[in-house]
């Protein structure tokens, strides 16, 4: 259960769009405030491996700019569904992200991550990257947002990440 809460906790972050500086600065306080009950209630959080190590590489990640992402050790610690889903913070209007595009309230989203592997996660956000693909070719732009490219970079991990299983 601890595990499932900061889980929990880091998909629903991410899914938040735009975020201030005011909101980034909250995001990080609720997470200092999350550890504390879930290890007093529920289990040590220092124990719960890889949920504890994202919760702690998010704080900063939500703080860094797109072109800083792309080479953070930080990554490593943090499922890339959630690094994709963080990149629309940044994003463009214009690049929707799934919840946006699908039209889902972040409840229905949640449990469609539960039902879904990552492969099935990455299609649903590259759908979103080529719908802003020809958004911006249509206008005659030739150049794209920062987190495109990046984005582009990290998906296809999350369709490896679930054959290699």
């Amino acid at each position: 259960m601890a595990s499932r809460v900061l889980i929990f906790f880091i998909r629903h972050s991410s899914l938040g769009r735009p975020l201030s500086e005011s909101d980034k600065l909250r995001v990080a306080r609720d997470m200092a405030e999350l550890e504390l009950p879930v290890g007093q209630n529920l289990f040590p959080v220092e124990q719960l491996g890889a949920p504890h190590r994202a919760l702690r590489a998010l704080r900063p990640v939500i703080f860094l700019e797109a072109s800083q992402l792309g080479g953070s050790p930080l990554l490593k610690d943090l499922p890339s569904s959630m690094i994709l889903h963080h990149l629309y913070y940044g994003a463009p209007n214009e690049l929707r992200s799934a919840l946006q595009r699908n039209k889902l309230a972040p409840v229905q989203n949640s449990l469609w991550f539960d039902s879904q592997g990552e492969d099935q996660i990455w299609k649903r956000i590259k759908a979103t990257l080529d719908d802003y693909e020809i958004k911006v070719r249509a206008r005659g732009d030739k150049e794209f947002s920062p987190v495109y490219p990046l984005m582009l970079q990290i998906g296809p991990s999350l369709a490896e990440t679930t054959s290699s299983k």
